[in-house]
């Protein structure tokens, strides 16, 4: 909580007890029971209307870790609940005996300092170090046993001070007469919504209801041309920050009857017999349109004597990693079939640390780009940011693919403010400007709630013109068509957002939808994927050819695996195997020391690849 709302709170506080009863809640306490273990605040003389159990989630709703729980284990847990913190406490007993954050997580050295990934070569083999041991430690070697707590019986403007003061993210709740037991949590989203609660109660009864902003009759200015218009600010949304979009999107999926069968599907056949099936249908599809193969197909529009292969000319530019399938959305066109319940398929601290050592002996590499599901809430995403900024500076130019709602999760309060301290480029999903299409393609609510995460972006200065904040938009369309000429439609865009919500952005990528994965069974369900076939073929643009991002573009899997594209990954076309063979290994991130030794690899195609020559292409 910022100290303006701190002010604020205690202001509000003031008009409805009086400045006495606050001057003697705002000392702070002179004598804290402090133990070895944690800081315990004593409840003063007089207490406020709204207490701490008043707005703390209760123990029975606390999400709970045990000292034995692995890190692994612990860092799914937080993940697949949509926090960033949780209290430890023994099985047995009830006993708080700690508790574990996302920073627990992060690399230090014996001295508690996060470890530079800047210099030698020794500090990169310590990250190694760190990373490996972390994997085989439990809660209990990782956890922080100095734990503030504060009573169910304090008032909220004293946990909220407490907060502010020590910039805490929660406060572990605990019983007045027994400090060992815990009853609830409080956390950053409870107090804002608390002092929200509070300062609309200080506010006199006339005020919420007067008009008096609206000038009386005679008293407009005659200079019209000057008037502006503001706008309404009722898409800021705060009250979204802070509360998961997961259980939503999970009930959601519950009653998506599509998205059940896939999942039989998938328990009955398997991933890797599915995407064979699926590109079975592609082919069928393209026999039955009397359509060659890609690579043939490529041959006869480029007029070339023999078939074309696509090769790796130059060192790889772009490092594209994927750490995670999971997210708090489960999009209908989604070519990486993410969704909140993807929680085994996380990138882990080994492998991110493999990513970093290749990118620092990769020179080639000007770009790093970061995907997903949504890769903010995979606890290696802020390892992967930090670390790469701190090798290599500024010239390196890193993008976070955002799906927007994730900066509301709980625990990721403070992402925008990461995102702008390391000078990410923001690259953010938003196929239309209406509520209607993007709810649609993309979930219930998740309009809104992209729109205040615009409009937070915009605030911290993202897409303001000269401010080095970068943040673009990406259009797919929401059926079996092609995406509209980027040009006209980035024009509309701006048009749209800024008129009726004030939303400023650098640029807008159109992409076309790849005929695999979800939307490729959307289509085979609406008997489209004939007709889509064909309509990519008959737009292939032979301009296209020249930018096709798998020239310059490495992908890297959760699991360390090589791909040539990131659609490549998802259909299992490793690089160093045949795509025909799924048992192959494939080449990992373990198995080279550096990506410029990929140049002149040829590059793996199949028929999906008609969407990266269609149109604007795909890339």
């Amino acid at each position: 909580m910022t100290k303006t709302m701190t002010r604020l709170y205690w202001a509000a506080t003031a008009f409805l007890l009086g400045p006495s009863v606050v001057s003697s809640l705002s000392q702070p306490s002179s004598n804290p029971k402090v133990s070895s273990q944690r800081v315990f605040v004593s409840t003063p003389a007089k207490t406020i209307r709204r207490l701490v159990s008043d707005c703390m989630t209760p123990r029975n709703k606390v999400h709970v870790l045990t000292p034995q729980t692995t890190s692994d284990e612990a860092i799914s847990f937080l993940l697949t609940r949509g926090i960033s913190g949780a209290p430890v406490v023994d099985p047995d007993s009830g006993k708080l005996m700690g508790i574990i954050s996302s920073s627990d997580f992060m690399f230090k050295d014996y001295s508690g300092a996060l470890l530079n990934m800047e210099g030698s070569e020794e500090s990169l083999k310590g990250f190694v170090e760190v990373a490996q041991k972390i994997c085989g430690t439990t809660v209990e070697e990782l956890m922080s046993c100095n734990v503030f707590t504060i009573a169910d019986t304090e008032p909220m403007a004293k946990a909220a001070d407490i907060m502010a003061r020590r910039n805490l993210h929660r406060l572990v709740v605990v019983d007045p007469k027994d400090e060992e037991k815990l009853v609830g949590i409080l956390t950053r989203s409870d107090v804002m919504r608390d002092v929200m609660t509070t300062v609309r109660a200080a506010l006199p009864e006339h005020a919420a209801a007067s008009s008096s902003l609206l000038p009386d009759y005679g008293t407009t200015s005659v200079d019209i041309d000057k008037i502006r218009l503001s706008r309404a600010k009722k898409w800021r949304r705060e009250d979204l920050f802070g509360n998961s979009l997961v259980d939503q999107t999970l009930d959601d999926l519950t009653t998506d009857q599509d998205f059940q069968i896939t999942q039989q599907r998938l328990k009955t056949q398997g991933a890797a017999a599915m995407t064979k099936e699926e590109r079975l249908q592609r082919r069928r599809a393209l026999d039955d349109l009397g359509i060659l193969s890609f690579e043939s197909f490529l041959q006869q529009q480029l007029d070339t004597s023999v078939p074309f292969t696509l090769k790796r000319k130059v060192p790889p530019k772009v490092l594209q990693i994927n750490i995670g399938l999971y997210c708090n959305q489960a999009c209908a066109h989604c070519h990486v079939e993410s969704s909140p319940l993807r929680t085994e398929e996380q990138m882990t601290t080994d492998i991110c640390a493999q990513c970093l050592e290749l990118l620092k002996s990769s020179p080639s590499i000007t770009t790093l780009d970061i995907t997903g599901g949504a890769p903010e809430l995979n606890p290696a995403f802020r390892y992967l940011v930090s670390c790469a900024r701190a090798m290599r500076g500024e010239d390196l130019e890193i993008i976070d693919r955002c799906n927007l709602t994730v900066l509301q999760e709980p625990g990721q309060e403070d992402l925008v403010a990461f995102l702008k301290e390391h000078k990410v480029r923001v690259v953010a999903s938003l196929p239309c400007y209406s509520a209607e299409n993007v709810d649609q393609q993309r979930g219930n609510g998740v309009f809104e709630r992209s729109i205040a995460a615009l409009l937070a972006l915009n605030e911290a200065g993202y897409g303001h013109p000269g401010s080095g904040l970068v943040l673009d938009l990406v259009y797919n369309p929401l059926g079996a068509f092609l995406p509209p000429d980027q040009t006209k439609l980035q024009a509309k865009y701006k048009e749209e957002l800024d008129e009726n919500f004030g939303i400023l952005f650098d640029s807008l990528f159109t992409m076309t939808n790849m005929p695999i994965k979800r939307f490729a069974d959307f289509l085979y369900r609406r008997g489209e994927l004939k007709e889509y076939m064909d309509l990519l073929q008959r737009n292939f643009n032979k301009d296209t050819m020249k930018t096709l991002m798998c020239y310059e573009t490495i992908s890297i899997g959760y699991d360390g695996k090589m791909y040539d594209c990131d659609f490549n990954q998802q259909l299992g076309y490793k690089i160093g195997a045949e795509k025909d063979d799924d048992a192959a290994k494939g080449m990992t991130v373990f198995d080279i020391d550096s990506f410029e030794k990929l140049q002149g690899q040829a590059i793996l195609t199949d028929n999906h690849c008609f969407g990266c020559t269609a149109g604007m292409g795909s890339s």
